[in-house]
């Protein structure tokens, strides 16, 4: 949030960002600082393609974010960025991105190193690791030694209980990632998170649950523990009616 209002004191709007960039030091500064940040501490994966639920958050922080992601000053920071490869790239603030939409694709093994919930469909990064485990079976002898026996016997252990997993219990590995992805993150504000705990029936644990609830597949409990959620907090908060 420091980094973010330094730089919208120095640059005002994105337009003025990419205008005055090559003229201004000080601003050079203020981007490269936010951009290090961000990257050096992996924010946007740990925030939105992480857990859901997060406490103590600074009030202004979900304001201040979505004015950055928004705005189009993130797309004008990009911009510049591109600009270095190609210089001849024009600016159009008009045709910024209004919301943010990552594609999500499968992983691909010859250039992708680890998982990013971000850009990859996590049910296809699964079904890629027990491809592997099917062609380890099929590669064992049959009649090996007792090392590729034993390997053989692993793969056909974790093979036969996702297939239990997803065939019998019920469980659809797609479904589960994409409700995931569109649950949006919950910033619970220091001022509130102060007044409730952590534990069983708090307002942390039934937002937690409704947050499982959905994910799993389970709408109607997870607006049972919405109704709870909502009624805690009214019980919480009456005394501001």
């Amino acid at each position: 949030m420091t980094l973010f209002r330094e730089l919208k004191r120095i640059a005002g709007t994105p337009q003025r960002l990419v205008t005055f960039y090559d003229e201004s030091s000080e601003l050079q500064s203020a981007i490269q600082n936010l951009e290090s940040f961000l990257l050096r501490t992996d924010f946007e994966r740990r925030a939105f393609a992480g857990r859901k639920l997060f406490r103590q958050v600074p009030d202004g922080f979900e304001r201040d974010w979505n004015e950055y992601d928004a705005d189009g000053r993130a797309y004008a920071i990009a911009h510049l960025g591109l600009r270095h490869i190609f210089q001849d790239l024009t600016y159009k603030p008009d045709e910024h991105p209004k919301s943010k939409t990552s594609s999500i694709d499968t992983p691909d093994p010859e250039s992708d190193e680890e998982f990013n919930p971000i850009y990859h469909a996590g049910a296809a990064a699964l079904q890629l690791g027990l491809d592997w485990l099917r062609v380890e079976i099929d590669l064992r002898p049959e009649y090996g030694n007792e090392d590729d026996q034993r390997v053989a016997n692993m793969c056909r252990l974790a093979c036969g209980a996702y297939d239990y997993l997803t065939k019998t219990i019920g469980v659809d590995p797609s479904e589960i990632f994409r409700r995931w992805q569109t649950v949006p993150p919950f910033f619970m504000p220091a001022a509130v998170s102060n007044r409730h705990g952590d534990e069983r029936g708090s307002l942390d644990d039934l937002l937690t649950d409704a947050i499982r609830a959905y994910v799993c597949g389970a709408p109607a409990a997870a607006i049972r523990v919405c109704s709870g959620s909502i009624h805690k907090t009214i019980n919480s908060y009456s005394t501001i009616f």
